[in-house]
């Protein structure tokens, strides 16, 4: 996979670009594909960013851009302000280190709903608040297209993402703050 960085790609937020549809194509089928489609897109981005040893902390409909080219919708993840490698703690050593991990890795940093709940409690986390994000905006945008039904947790789960996928929305959904979705990767 490749990750590439840039300043500015255009496209609207993702929020902006499902509010924008007439709201007779809400509630479609045609734009719960197109949803469902962009964070498909969207997980894999995750996924690729995290295989390059980002962790974004800051994953939200606001952060994902939604561009059309050729009839189709190509979501892109920006705004990595906030973003951290995942593995530089294993760079350092001895005071240095425990420094950095107290005040990096435990960071509240990000928007508030998204949060896993160890970023909200000066727990230790890694590129897994990153999963549990997504499932938050992965139901907020369902909310948006006015899809929220018992079956999203089903219709949003990748045959080719892991099983712990399921997991990971169910713990997004979940009320209570010591919930496991923020304790997996959605992908293997």
């Amino acid at each position: 996979a490749m990750v590439a960085i840039l300043m500015h790609f255009g496209g609207s937020q993702l929020n902006h670009f499902l509010n924008e549809f007439p709201d007779d194509k809400k509630n479609t089928e045609e734009l719960r594909e197109i949803l469902e489609d962009i964070l498909m897109k969207t997980a894999v981005g995750i996924r690729d960013i995290h295989q390059e040893n980002i962790m974004h902390r800051d994953i939200k409909e606001g952060n994902v851009f939604v561009i059309e080219s050729d009839g189709k919708f190509i979501p892109r993840i920006g705004d990595f302000g906030t973003a951290r490698n995942i593995h530089q703690f294993k760079l350092l050593e001895g005071s240095v280190l425990r420094e950095m991990q107290s005040t990096m890795q435990m960071t509240r940093i990000g928007t508030i709903p998204y949060m896993a709940p160890e970023m909200n409690s000066d727990q230790p986390y890694d590129g897994k608040v990153d999963c549990f994000a997504w499932a938050k905006m992965a139901v907020n945008c369902h909310e948006i297209c006015g899809f929220i039904d018992t079956t999203i947790v089903k219709r949003i789960v990748p045959p080719e993402i892991s099983d712990s996928f399921l997991t990971v929305i169910k713990g997004a959904l979940d009320e209570d703050p010591n919930a496991q979705g923020s304790k997996l990767y959605f992908y293997d």
